[in-house]
């Protein structure tokens, strides 16, 4: 779907000096040595994965082989025209994809609900949608044509994008892309090992919007302080993790340690990290890559 909103948007914002028509790259735009100006044509996505959520979304990422690096765009013009979600096309999902994409959207739930630049109503989209998977995704995982299951997942990936289209993503995603992009893990699996990592450093300075997910997902924690609180949310997803195959840590992916300065050196350079609940310097970073490798 990124790729059809990308080619959507090269193609109508080309220049086309002569005969036959020249196409700029599309990275011309991704770094901003051209603009879009006009939008392209009107464009229909079909999920077949509860993830991503890019039939909804403002966003395309895409990879410079030059440098393998993977980057992000927005544009309200990356919005499709219609958005078609059928679970039933969801259904044939092996269960190590049903997890990788689940997760995936946890991690668009989780980093959109946190994000300096949430509000109520992208928090409330969040919060519903962090909740829904919390509590089908393992029931996918283990029965891939429970149907709803299916459809609460798709509703999930689906509406979440809604929300992380207002607010960006976070230092997941910043960590994410580079093990993706230079190490060639898929991107709902990279989330999924690096997202109870850098939740447990955010908590350990500001637990208090972790505690706020943590009550709108429907966790058991009323009565209890935000680092608490906070807890029970980091709990729930090291469980379900652990309940659907996650490995713990990078180094389980087949990564070497030589990869960790250029993961770093992508995180550091994140169009979104000052999006984080927590304001980590580059050392902070550093560490924290090297503990979750």
């Amino acid at each position: 779907m990124d790729c059809a909103k990308a080619a959507n948007l090269q193609a109508a914002n080309s220049t086309r000096p002569g005969s036959p028509w020249e196409a700029s790259p599309f990275l011309d735009f991704v770094y901003g040595r051209k603009a879009f100006k006009v939008p392209g044509l009107p464009l229909a996505c079909l999920p077949t994965t509860a993830g991503p959520g890019s039939e909804l979304s403002n966003a395309a990422v895409t990879i410079d082989p030059a440098t393998d690096r993977k980057l992000g765009l927005s544009s309200p013009w990356f919005f499709p025209s219609l958005a078609l979600v059928d679970p039933l096309l969801q259904e044939g999902m092996p269960p190590a994809l049903t997890a990788a994409t689940g997760m995936d959207a946890l991690t668009h739930a989780l980093e959109s609900f946190v994000s300096r630049r949430a509000s109520p109503l992208s928090r409330a989209i969040a919060g519903h949608a962090a909740g829904l998977i919390l509590a089908n995704l393992a029931r996918a995982f283990k029965a891939g044509d429970d149907l709803e299951a299916r459809s609460a997942l798709a509703l999930a990936s689906s509406e979440v994008a809604m929300a992380f289209s207002q607010t960006g993503l976070g230092l997941v995603h910043g960590f994410a892309h580079p093990v993706g992009a230079r190490g060639g893990v898929a991107h709902g699996l990279a989330n999924a090992v690096i997202l109870p990592w850098v939740c447990a450093a955010c908590i350990e300075t500001d637990p208090g919007a972790y505690a706020e997910l943590a009550q709108a997902a429907g966790l058991p924690v009323t009565g209890l302080g935000p680092e608490a609180a906070a807890e029970v949310l980091l709990s729930r997803i090291r469980g379900l993790s652990e309940e659907i195959g996650i490995p713990r840590r990078l180094s389980e992916l087949g990564l070497s340690r030589e990869i960790l300065p250029a993961i770093l050196a992508d995180a550091q350079s994140y169009r979104n990290r000052a999006s984080s609940p927590r304001a980590f310097t580059d050392e902070e970073l550093e560490k924290l890559v090297d503990s979750m490798y």
